[in-house]
């Protein structure tokens, strides 16, 4: 029975161990915080402060460097909302024209703010950049300043983009009908128109001619009779 005893007070006693190994006693070190992370505002409020030097400086004007975003510029230079929206090339005629006349009364407004010291900003925009605000550069060199720029040497044409209310009727002006005249279109009215006008020019320029040569003949004549009555 004793060793039977000890046994069991063996095991007892290793069970008892077991469990001493088990418990976890929590560690009681403390941590040290980055040096100059944060620091408590006088007075104990509790409240934190950014690390020195990590502040975010304020935005600067974009004026002041002479950039502008889309919006302030349309608003600066004038430009109506409208036409400050890039179309197609069969957009219509007329509402090219009026691009076109805004983006050269932008120019003459920007311009006009300069010299007076009222832009702001240091310098002018580009003249492409005034011009993209309405209508694409390519667009604007190889279609709008292309059949535009003389538009005045046509005044019915001119006076029929302008929609004016005394603006000729579409059949009237252009022989046919359509929802929407293209640049091709143009292109084809003042080719012909050209044509006219120099068809006109030749017939002109010949009736003077004649007029030139019937008048030197009779001054010849008169020439020659005057010079038979002085031989009698």
């Amino acid at each position: 029975m004793s060793g039977e005893k000890l046994i069991n007070d063996m095991i007892s006693s290793y069970s008892t161990m077991q469990e001493y190994d088990k418990l976890q006693i929590p560690s009681t070190s403390t941590s040290t915080p980055v040096s100059g992370s944060i620091s408590p505002v006088s007075g104990g409020s509790g409240s934190i402060t950014p690390i020195s030097g990590a502040t975010t400086p304020a935005p600067e004007s974009k004026a002041a460097h002479g950039q502008f975003s889309t919006q302030e510029l349309i608003s600066i230079l004038e430009i109506p909302p409208h036409l400050a929206v890039k179309s197609t090339k069969d957009a219509g005629l007329q509402l090219y024209y009026a691009k076109y006349q805004a983006c050269l009364k932008a120019m003459n407004n920007m311009q006009t703010k300069f010299k007076e010291g009222i832009w702001p900003a240091p310098k002018m925009i580009s003249r492409t950049s005034l011009i993209e605000l309405c209508i694409s550069k390519t667009m604007w060199h190889s279609h709008v300043h292309k059949y535009f720029k003389n538009i005045a040497d046509y005044p019915q044409m001119q006076i029929w983009l302008e929609g004016g209310d005394d603006a000729p009727a579409d059949l009237d002006l252009w022989g046919f009908a359509k929802t929407a005249y293209s640049f091709n279109d143009l292109a084809a009215y003042l080719k012909e128109q050209d044509k006219l006008k120099a068809k006109k020019g030749k017939g002109k320029a010949k009736k003077d001619g004649i007029k030139e040569k019937g008048g030197n003949d009779e001054t010849v004549g008169k020439g020659k009779k005057g010079e038979k009555k002085g031989k009698m």
